[in-house]
């Protein structure tokens, strides 16, 4: 009777070269545990890159403004004639929606650390919303490709 219960409470579970093998409900119950943790890490690492975004965007939209405001200064982030963000500001790719790149990063990378926190503790985030989210974050990907394709 013992033996026919371990049975039950054992699972197949195929691999990827198509062996199957058991698993026990145990097993299962630490592999699910594992999957927990690993969205955990999931979570803190899209915060505090989103933290880092929003702070790089913060600095960008201050050497941006003292920029404007004094043209003939030199701007920290002036490294040298090829990493300059002088040459950077004044390329209409800087501001191809019309006004500066680094306010809609802002407001991204905002909006991107709102959602991990929220879900690094513990809200369920609605599918539709993390389908506009993974949209956005793949546009954003592709709009920074370009961008860099056009420097």
């Amino acid at each position: 009777e013992a033996e026919r219960n371990k049975v039950k409470s054992t699972l197949l579970v195929k691999d990827k070269n198509d062996l199957y093998y058991p698993v026990s409900a145990h097993q299962i119950g630490s592999i699910v545990k594992y999957m927990k943790v690993s969205n955990k890490s999931l979570w803190t690492t899209v915060t505090i890159g989103s933290s880092v975004g929003l702070i790089a965007s913060l600095i960008q939209t201050i050497e941006r403004i003292n920029s404007a405001l004094n043209p003939k200064v030199a701007l920290s982030c002036d490294l040298n004639s090829i990493f300059s963000c002088t040459n950077v500001f004044n390329a209409w790719q800087s501001r191809v929606f019309g006004f500066s790149n680094s306010l809609i990063c802002m407001i991204f990378f905002a909006t991107t650390a709102g959602l991990a926190l929220a879900a690094l503790t513990g809200s369920k985030l609605n599918l539709k919303l993390r389908y506009v989210f993974q949209f956005f974050s793949v546009f954003f990907l592709a709009f920074g490709a370009w961008y860099l394709w056009q420097s």
